[in-house]
């Protein structure tokens, strides 16, 4: 099957008119502190502005379970995409659609675990002050022989020119990009199509 895309990180309706021009099967809102985050009144410009059959992920670190829930809600998202030290309890409280971000290298028993839970693991080059969102590449290895492919969003420096690389070493069901499709901290077309039809492409 055919990798998937998430374009995150939409800041305005320019943004997200310009990327969904192309059709990714995700897009991602930043709800945690960084320079792409937006609130709730942003959020909902944004979102007018995303055509039917485009998922919307919205992305979160230490929410707490009840305001995540009333934000996925009010805003009608249909993923939360955790980044913090959210625990399998917190996951299940929540409930609904959840990706899980890992650092690469966790165990495979806390990867199975948390995939009892959470629809997708999340792999990136973030770290405990960053949670992910860096534009670094990890060590695909470590990735390589992994058996849960097929539940897995990859991150972490993609663009362009890596993206199928990424996908030949590692085969994730989802690749998730941000600053690789940007020029000076804005979404690119001329980007964000290139890295679509490479995914598209790829066999």
């Amino acid at each position: 099957m055919a990798a998937k895309v998430k374009i995150c990180g939409l800041r305005d309706r320019e943004e997200a008119r310009l990327v969904c021009r192309f059709m990714p099967d995700y897009v991602g809102l930043v709800f945690a502190p960084g320079k792409r985050t937006v609130d709730t009144v942003r959020a909902g410009e944004i979102l007018d502005e995303v055509p039917a059959g485009i998922q919307t992920v919205g992305v979160l670190v230490n929410m707490e379970p009840g305001r995540a829930a009333a934000l996925r809600e009010m805003l009608g998202l249909d993923i939360l995409q955790l980044h913090g030290d959210e625990t399998l309890e917190d996951m299940k409280a929540l409930g609904g659609r959840i990706w899980k971000m890992l650092h690469p290298g966790t165990d495979p028993e806390t990867v199975w675990r948390t995939l009892q839970v959470a629809e997708r693991v999340l792999m990136d080059s973030g770290n405990r002050k960053q949670r992910g969102g860096t534009g670094k590449v990890f060590d695909w290895s470590l990735l390589e022989n992994c058996d849960w492919n097929d539940r897995l969003v990859l991150a972490g420096g993609l663009d362009p020119d890596n993206v199928r690389q990424a996908l030949e070493t590692v085969r994730p069901d989802v690749v998730d990009v941000s600053s690789g499709v940007e020029t000076d901290g804005r979404k690119d077309p001329d980007k964000v199509r290139r890295l679509i039809m490479e995914v598209r492409s790829w066999k």
